[in-house]
């Protein structure tokens, strides 16, 4: 009887970067807005649109200075998990436009009046970047991948690659935005695979999960160092026969 086996060893290796700089795109002053409830009061959040392109080919980064800017003075207290904590936020092309949900809550305590919202894309802010340090660079990840037999069992692991673009705003990762590029693919190295081959290659980039061994719109990880993925080893027509975890860093 096989196997599934899923690989318990997530693998972080040292964090690597070339030493070259890239092409700094086009940068962009987006913002999120909306009005908390009926109040009256709207709400604004801006962000830095990195334009690779058209369309999707974009993505949105927000440096802990930029700040929420309200049209008028409430009181309470707006909640916004999506930029919660500190160091820099970001969004990816999709998330950007369905909008960001926060709430608003008069006071403390239960018997507070209490709002859900949700910021939508309002327009330019007629702004350029104010904190981007033009530091801009390739930076590969690496992480380790294995082929196994068809019990499972693993025969050999193998060196991969994922490159990015980084965008430095200040010292730490955690002010810094990693963007993989559109359509970029992870590099297998000299992956080869005795029994069938690698499917599914899913990575979780700032909660979008995308499989890297195809084309899709540009993706970050935003104040944060590496990526989690997951895959699967397949025989046509047969189920996997292994499924591993890896992280690049």
């Amino acid at each position: 009887m096989k196997h599934h086996i899923f690989s318990t060893a997530l693998l972080a290796v040292a964090f690597t970067s070339t030493a070259y700089a890239v092409d700094d795109p086009n940068f962009g002053a987006q913002s999120l807005r909306g009005e908390i409830g009926t109040k009256g009061v709207f709400l604004t959040i801006p962000y830095d649109e990195v334009r690779y392109g058209n369309g999707d080919n974009k993505a949105y980064i927000k440096p802990e200075e930029y700040k929420m800017m309200y049209s008028d003075s409430i009181g309470g207290k707006v909640t916004c998990p999506a930029i919660k904590g500190p160091g820099l936020k970001g969004l990816n092309y999709h998330q950007f436009k369905n909008g960001i949900e926060c709430s608003w809550k008069s006071r403390p305590g239960s018997n507070a009046e209490i709002i859900t919202f949700t910021l939508m894309p309002g327009g330019d802010t007629g702004k350029s970047p104010k904190h981007y340090r033009g530091k801009n660079k390739v930076v590969t990840w690496k992480g380790i991948i294995n082929d196994a037999n068809g019990q499972g069992a693993v025969t050999k692991s193998y060196k991969t690659t994922l490159s990015l673009d980084m965008f430095d705003y200040r010292n730490g990762n955690s002010h810094k935005a990693f963007v993989f590029k559109k359509n970029h693919k992870v590099k297998l190295g000299d992956f080869t695979s005795t029994k069938g081959s690698i499917r599914d290659f899913i990575c979780d980039f700032n909660g979008q999960k995308i499989n890297v061994l195809k084309d899709h719109a540009p993706v970050g990880q935003f104040g944060k160092k590496g990526v989690k993925c997951t895959y699967m080893l397949k025989q046509n027509g047969k189920d996997p026969h292994y499924y591993g975890e890896v992280v690049f860093k």
